[in-house]
């Protein structure tokens, strides 16, 4: 992994691999094995306001981002609130971006804009395979660290979706129930020497 200027590429690398093992990226990975991970990862450098990914793009559907330096926001056209996208979150450094769409080569659910120049390490689904080639081992615990994630984002999801469901449940229920067209007043006793 090399640089074209700031740190060196073995601080890069060694960068890299800290946040590509945290909690927001892959914590069940290892130190060891995360530097092995990011042999295979190729810094970007991009400018404020740059988009890395667009929702539904077509093109670069075959990598994963990890955010080094800065901060990008990810934004959702379809959520789109007068003339600005909504913003769904901000992320900075140690987010994993586009894991699933590495493994599957799905369409983009979201966009993400720099928010920061910003420096991410990029892994496409080429440099993915060779890893997987030459460090089974390596590659099987990858796998093994990013349906780890992909777990936890779907038991997150289903936890907001029964949230949800109760919400619409608990709105139906309130929506249906007869209305007393009589408004009942309780008019609290007036006690004392000023009561009429």
């Amino acid at each position: 992994m090399r640089h074209p200027q700031g740190p060196s590429a073995v601080e890069l690398k060694s960068q890299a691999a800290h946040w590509l093992a945290t909690p927001s990226a892959l914590d069940s990975l290892g130190l060891d094995d995360a530097m092995t991970v990011v042999d295979y990862m190729r810094p970007q450098a991009l400018a404020a306001g740059d988009v890395l990914v667009a929702e539904g793009e077509a093109d670069a559907l075959d990598r994963m981002w990890l955010v080094l330096e800065g901060e990008l926001s990810v934004e959702s056209p379809a959520l789109q609130t007068g003339e600005a996208e909504l913003v769904v979150r901000v992320m900075g450094p140690g987010s994993l971006i586009g894991e699933l769409s590495l493994l599957d080569g799905g369409p983009r659910s979201a966009s993400c804009v720099a928010t920061t120049d910003l420096l991410v390490a990029t892994l496409d689904r080429e440099d993915f395979l060779r890893l997987l080639a030459e460090h089974p081992a390596v590659g099987a615990r990858l796998l093994l660290a990013m349906a780890k994630r992909m777990a936890g984002h779907v038991r997150d999801l289903t936890r907001k979706l029964q949230l949800f469901a109760q919400m619409n449940r608990t709105l139906s229920e309130a929506l249906d129930a007869p209305v007393d067209p009589t408004p009942v007043v309780d008019w609290p006793a007036i006690d004392g020497p000023d009561a009429d």
